[in-house]
């Protein structure tokens, strides 16, 4: 089966019934298909316990979908209609991923990629500043100022300043994360109570007949 193929199959599943998409997903390499899993549960893990290993076990599951999306797509960058289209399919089966945003999926991709480099890095700081640091676009700013140090060209309030808008950033990122599960989670509530209204006015009208 060709990747122009495998394409075509993904961009017909959106469309197709449920079967059709499992098909599609049961025919990705194991190995790669335990990544992505592993990735989805660390999710559910990094909204209790934020640890630089479980964003790291994002990243590689992201870049495992990214890769698999490409493959489908048949092209060497993770960008483009057809990617999206098979990016999209694949989200859809994996959707812990998904509630992930794009800087932060960009960044913890980034932190899979070069952990050997930066977990050497990281045992270079004091455990205090290693331990607060935790959240992948945090990591990868203060490793690139310490990577690519800059020549002095303005005031340390001004550098002060550029750095609290960084870490305000990576707040923002991590808030939104924040938000897209506490609305999902609305979303399952008001389907379990209206499921749950349902039985009940069942139950009034069978006591009244």
């Amino acid at each position: 089966m060709t990747k122009l193929v495998r394409y075509e199959q993904a961009r017909q599943a959106l469309c197709e019934s449920a079967e059709h998409r499992q098909e599609l997903i049961d025919g990705i390499n194991a190995a790669r298909k335990a990544r992505i899993e592993l990735a989805s549960a660390a999710v559910g893990v990094l909204r209790k316990h934020e640890t630089i290993e479980r964003w790291r076990e994002v990243g590689d599951g992201a870049l495992a979908l990214q890769e698999e999306a490409m493959s489908w797509a048949a092209i060497n960058r993770p960008k483009g209609r057809r990617y999206n289209v098979a990016w999209s399919l694949l989200a859809a089966h994996w959707p812990k991923l998904a509630e992930i945003g794009k800087a932060s999926r960009s960044h913890a991709i980034w932190l899979a990629s070069e952990w050997t480099t930066i977990t050497e890095w990281l045992h270079t700081l004091p455990n205090r500043e290693r331990l607060r640091i935790n959240h992948p676009a945090a990591i990868r700013r203060r490793y690139d100022a310490a990577a690519h140090p800059k020549e002095p060209r303005r005031a340390d309030a001004s550098r002060a300043a550029d750095a609290a808008y960084e870490d305000l950033r990576a707040e923002i990122e991590r808030l939104k994360h924040e938000l897209a599960r506490a609305l999902a989670e609305i979303e399952r509530l008001r389907g379990a109570s209206a499921w749950r209204g349902t039985q009940r006015r069942r139950a009034e009208m069978r006591n009244g007949l």
